[in-house]
């Protein structure tokens, strides 16, 4: 079994690495440090496979010598990167010169895309450790080499933005190159770059022990390390017995299911043939094109949907007692699952019929009445959506009917005309529509939507304090949950920031987290074609733990959305009015400007030119606002000309915004005015001595 294994260091000399002599260890070479005056020499080494530098086209024809003390001598600082590793694993499977080859390629490509020198080095495994540890390093400058020798930075390997993409990128493609080696040596193994958790395999990842560890191991001395990596392979032994076990349980529940179904539905026809959320199961198949009370069925394509607080398809549903089948008694699904107990838990898988229903089951539907009344049982879709629509707690609802071409077709509704609507939006459910539901407005209702959870994703935000007011079961064992985090409407600039803070905390769906998204509505099956089962059956969406109750930690992290909103809008802010400074066009002014807002700005320009970022906001503030005053300008247009275009306003509380302006500009003119009566009195008292 070929193995995976890419990581990329970094060699720092705040930690005291050398880039000499990590080449000439990896390399088993002797080589000379010129910057620090020592000699590396690991010549009696053993292990060393093959080493090989790759430079880039037109480089000079360095040495290993040369090249790393070029790279030590570019680097002046004292907490600088000289050099970048990447660790292979390379297929012990592959012959010597084909991994050799292997770690070659990568290099060549490395060389090509970022313009830096490769020194490598394929090493064999420790005659002491794991015999399949054949492995590569690869030694990389950080910065890029040409015909005039080391110049810029390879910063994209280092940006926060680029570098982890780039990572990846380089992670896919080692990937790619082994199983391409794999497959030219007409070998069956495979790796895969991607996490455990993302190939989808139910195994814990294992840890590397190092040679260190394997040597003391081997002498029989226990470290911490080898014994949890014991730990390790004997859980994933168990795990995979577990899993093998339960496949066979599942794999024969569904045997003894289909079964008694097949018994269920060969005998009478009165006898019920699903139990699906408002649907009772009947026997009797409904003729292609034609309805089972035997109307003319309808086209392919959607029906156009009843008016606001109308009912659709006036005369259908009105056969609940016919006596073609009694619905029979739900059980925990019925109570916990389809109908939505308040504070039900999840409902276990139970019978696959009461989760799954086909077409059939949706046109049976249409004969029982929207809220059933002496009929012969509960409409467990009305009460599905019943109990969604009020813990959602909205005056208005957004219903979208998505057909299978994928047009959407909305309706805004109250709770009462959605309950009207049901046999209409059950027909489109026949037809191959999905059916979602949102609140309906410009501001969310205190709402926010997490799609595509798992059962431990909704323990982990129970327990976090934020437990959803509504879980939907969207397929089997796959659930959406609104979340109420406020008792007021929220913007949607807060509610989408909201939900994505969320959907990255808890690992739903990134694409989901806004406040204009559709979730599910429960008591319709969901008709996605991979959710369909062999027979054609699809999945009931069914309705959970409708509580509808205000988490207990959404007013706070609505509160430090608001302090993260206004945070962002003051630094725009303030980046604006200082924009607006530096690019106001220069012309000379003769005298006064008769715009405040514009002498402010051309007196805040000359300042920020001459002290740069450096500039206390506020001390230049009243270095202006005192020039102004002298300059001859009202009290009133100092005013306006600060709050207009004071770049430290926008970090200020809105309260306490008029004081700040007010105070200074009171402090500015009584110092003038001051000073005016002081020249006054001076200049009087010089007349007196004239005299």
């Amino acid at each position: 079994m070929a193995i995976y294994h890419l990581s990329i260091k970094t060699l720092s000399r705040a930690k005291g690495r050398s880039a000499t002599a990590a080449a000439a260890y990896r390399a088993g070479v002797r080589l000379e440090d010129d910057r620090m005056g020592l000699v590396f020499d690991y010549r009696r080494r053993s292990g060393v496979e093959h080493t090989e530098l790759v430079l880039p086209e037109g480089a000079p024809a360095w040495d290993r010598a040369t090249l790393w003390n070029a790279a030590e001598r570019a680097e002046t600082r004292k907490n600088s990167t000289v050099a970048r590793e990447f660790e292979l694993a390379l297929p012990a499977e592959l012959p010597a010169a084909a991994r050799q080859r292997l770690a070659l390629t990568l290099a060549r490509a490395i060389v090509a895309q970022h313009g830096c020198a490769v020194d490598v080095a394929v090493h064999a495994p420790s005659p002491k450790g794991d015999e399949r540890n054949w492995h590569a390093h690869l030694l990389l400058t950080t910065r890029r080499l040409g015909p005039e020798g080391l110049g810029e930075k390879t910063r994209e390997l280092d940006d926060r933005h680029s570098g982890p993409e780039l990572i990846g990128h380089w992670r896919q493609r080692w990937a790619e190159l082994v199983n391409e080696a794999l497959a030219e040596h007409g070998l069956e193994a495979r790796v895969d770059h991607r996490s455990l958790d993302a190939q989808g395999i139910e195994r814990l990842p294992q840890i590397h022990l190092g040679p260190q560890v394997l040597e003391m191991e081997t002498r029989g001395v226990r470290t911490d390390r080898g014994t949890l990596a014991l730990q390790i392979d004997a859980m994933n032994d168990e795990l995979l017995d577990l899993i093998a076990y339960k496949e066979a349980l599942d794999a024969e529940r569904t045997r003894t299911l289909e079964a008694r179904a097949q018994s269920r539905s060969s005998g009478s026809g009165d006898r019920t043939a699903g139990a699906g959320p408002g649907g009772p199961g009947r026997g009797d198949e409904a003729g292609p094109g034609r309805t089972d009370r035997g109307e003319q069925g309808t086209s392919p394509g959607l029906e156009r949907g009843p008016a606001p607080g109308g009912r659709g398809d006036a005369g259908v549903g009105q056969g609940a007692e016919d006596g073609r089948g009694a619905r029979p008694e739900g059980g925990a699904l019925d109570r916990a699952g389809l109908a939505g107990a308040d504070d039900a838990p999840l409902a276990p898988v139970g019978n696959y019929r009461q989760r799954y229903g086909g077409s059939r089951d949706r046109l049976v539907d249409l004969a029982r009445p929207a809220l059933a009344a002496g009929g012969s049982g509960p409409d467990r879709t009305a009460l599905a959506v019943r109990r969604q629509l009020e813990a959602m707690g909205c005056e208005r609802f957004e219903v979208g009917i998505r057909a299978p071409d994928g047009k959407m077709m909305i309706r805004t509704w109250t709770k009462d005309e959605v309950l009207e609507a049901l046999p209409w939006l059950k027909r489109q459910n026949a037809l191959g529509a999905d059916l979602y539901v949102r609140p309906a407005g410009q501001q969310s209702a205190g709402l926010v939507l997490l799609d595509d959870l798992t059962q431990s994703q909704l323990d982990r935000l129970e327990a976090d304090g934020f437990e959803p007011a509504l879980v939907v079961e969207t397929s089997l064992l796959n659930y959406q949950a609104w979340i109420r985090l406020s008792d007021k409407p929220l913007e949607p600039e807060i509610a989408t920031l909201l939900a994505k803070t969320l959907a990255k905390a808890y690992d739903a769906d990134p694409n989901s987290a806004d406040w204009r998204h559709f979730g599910r509505l429960a008591g319709f099956t969901n008709r996605k074609p991979e959710h369909r089962r062999p027979d054609g059956r699809c999945p009931w969406v069914l309705c959970h733990g409708a509580r509808g109750r205000l988490a207990r930690r959404g007013p706070e992290l609505v509160q430090h959305a608001l302090q993260q909103r206004d945070a962002a809008r003051d630094a725009a802010e303030r980046a604006r009015r200082l924009d607006a400074a530096r690019t106001l066009e220069d012309g000379r002014i003769f005298g006064r400007d008769p715009d405040p807002v514009r002498e402010y700005r051309r007196q805040l320009k000359v300042l920020l030119a001459r002290y740069g970022e450096h500039l206390d906001v506020s001390r230049a503030d009243y270095m202006i606002v005192r020039d102004m005053a002298r300059r001859g300008y009202a009290a009133d247009q100092i005013r306006q000309a600060l709050l207009e275009a004071s770049p430290d306003l926008a970090h200020r509380k809105s309260g306490h915004v008029e004081d700040y302006v007010a105070r200074t500009v009171r402090k500015v003119m009584e110092e003038e005015e001051k000073e005016r009566q002081s020249q006054a009195s001076a200049q009087r008292g010089r007349g007196g001595m004239e005299r």
